[in-house]
């Protein structure tokens, strides 16, 4: 269970390293552009995206560990 916790929190915290790097330049990228839609948007979905992305991680090693999740 420890093995498992851990595996789970390293790769969520890369997930989460890697997402606010994507959304950095998306919205530096719609600044320079002078997009203010683009920003909203990059904006709004941050939450989304980490939220799916631990989803992903969490069911990845659920199966690396063989543990059914209903």
């Amino acid at each position: 269970m420890q093995k498992m916790s851990e595996v789970s929190h390293k790769y969520s915290i890369l997930a989460q390293i890697m997402i606010k790097n994507q959304q950095e330049y998306r919205r530096h990228s719609a600044l320079a552009r002078n997009d203010q839609f683009a920003w909203m948007k990059a904006q709004a979905e941050t939450v989304g995206r980490s939220t799916k992305l631990a989803m992903e991680i969490e069911d990845i090693v659920f199966d690396y560990f063989g543990i059914i999740s209903i």
